[in-house]
C-alpha cells in the first residue's frame, strides 16, 4: 500500500497541472468547478474528464454519487487527501479539504441546472418564495402536483427536499428558504 501511495505522489509531483488539479480540491465539486477553476492557469478547458479519469484510476479521485450522469460530484479519496497534504506541504502552500454534511446529489441537480441556480439564488436572497411565484408567475395553488413548467417541478423538488418550507402567514401560504437553502446557496454562490 505505502508503495502505491509513493507511487502517486511522484506521479502527481512530476506535473504542474496534477500539482494543480489535487490542489484545486478544497471540498466535493462537480466538473465544470473543477474545469473553472484549473482552466486559467493549466489549459484544460473541455478535456476535465480525460484528466479526472487519471486520477480516478489512480484511486485519488472518487465519484460521491455515481448513479447521476449529469452533475456527477468528484471530491478526494482518502490517498487522495493525504497525497495533496503531501504536495502542499513540499510547495509551501496552506491547503485544507472539507466536506460538509450536504446532500451531493441536490448540490449537483442545483450546480448544473441554471434555471435551479437562479431560484435558489432568488429565493435566498429575496427571503420569500411569494415574491418568487409573483416573479416567475406562478400562482401557489398550482405549486401542487401539476407540473405545466420547469418552474413548478424546481418549487416542488424545493419543498420535497426540504430547501423551502411552508408557512401560513394571514391564511396565506408563504414559502421561506430553511437552513439547507442557505448552505447550498452559500457553497454555490461562493465563488
Amino acid at each position: 500500500m505505502r508503495k502505491e501511495v509513493t507511487a502517486n505522489y511522484e506521479w502527481v509531483a512530476e506535473s504542474a497541472r496534477r500539482k494543480a488539479i489535487l490542489l484545486s480540491f478544497n471540498r466535493p465539486m462537480i466538473k465544470s468547478e473543477i474545469e473553472e477553476k484549473v482552466s486559467s492557469f493549466i489549459g484544460i478547458k473541455g478535456r476535465a474528464s480525460v484528466k479526472l479519469k487519471e486520477f480516478i484510476d489512480r484511486g485519488l479521485i472518487v465519484f460521491s454519487n455515481q448513479a447521476v450522469r449529469e452533475g456527477r460530484i468528484y471530491s478526494l479519496s482518502e490517498t487522495g487527501r493525504g497525497i495533496a497534504l503531501e504536495v502542499a506541504e513540499s510547495g509551501n502552500f496552506h491547503w485544507q479539504y472539507s466536506e460538509p454534511v450536504l446532500d451531493w446529489r441536490l448540490y449537483g441537480s442545483i450546480v448544473c441546472g441554471r434555471r435551479k441556480r437562479k431560484i435558489l439564488h432568488d429565493i435566498v436572497e429575496k427571503g420569500r418564495i411569494t415574491t418568487i411565484l409573483k416573479h416567475y408567475h406562478i400562482k401557489a395553488e398550482l405549486l401542487r402536483d401539476t407540473p405545466r413548467s420547469y418552474r413548478y417541478k424546481i418549487l416542488n423538488d424545493f419543498l420535497k427536499s426540504g430547501v423551502v418550507q411552508k408557512i401560513i402567514e394571514k391564511g396565506v401560504p408563504v414559502y421561506v428558504p430553511t437552513e439547507k437553502a442557505r448552505e447550498l446557496y452559500s457553497l454555490i454562490f461562493a465563488n
